[in-house]
């Protein structure tokens, strides 16, 4: 959009009408409602849940396009593991690490992420203007970390509790 922040359109409605939620917690920005899509690392993700038009009641107001419900992991084995590394274009590198436990009446999952690009570049048919002179995107670096730590009660098959 106009902020150079990535933003979804749920069947013409956008983030303010179609709100972020993580494990249905909702995620808002004070100053003007709008969620910054690109600010969101997926490495720690078990799925990513779409509401679209009429959404359940749980997620309260501001939901007249529906939900965008991030599911953050929980493990199924008794120790799981995983890591990424990766390069992209704009010397964005990224990297990312999950560890995980289930012990059947408890869970743990812990995960962490980084992203760091110093912009993308511009299309080569662009003709530069007076703010924007081509080659690199003027202000698009960015740096993001996360930290993400889940710990979960099972005490029975129907019941869950997690912080």
């Amino acid at each position: 959009n106009s902020r150079n922040e990535k933003t979804v359109a749920v069947r013409g409605f956008d983030s303010r009408q179609v709100p972020l939620f993580i494990d249905g917690i909702p995620v808002y920005v004070p100053y003007d409602g709008y969620v910054d899509f690109n600010r969101f690392s997926t490495a720690d993700l078990a799925a990513i849940q779409v509401a679209k038009g009429f959404s359940s009641l749980a997620y309260g107001p501001n939901t007249l396009g529906g939900a965008i419900n991030l599911i953050s992991r929980k493990p199924k084995k008794t120790f799981e593991a995983d890591a990424m590394v990766g390069v992209a274009t704009g010397s964005e590198k990224q990297t990312s690490a999950n560890v995980g436990t289930n012990q059947g009446m408890w869970y743990l999952q812990t995960g962490v992420s980084y992203i760091q690009s110093d912009g993308f570049p511009m299309s080569s048919d662009f003709i530069a203007t007076s703010t924007e002179n081509g080659g690199a995107r003027n202000n698009a670096y960015r740096k993001d970390s996360k930290f993400s730590l889940k710990f979960g009660l099972t005490p029975n098959a129907r019941d869950e509790y997690a912080i």
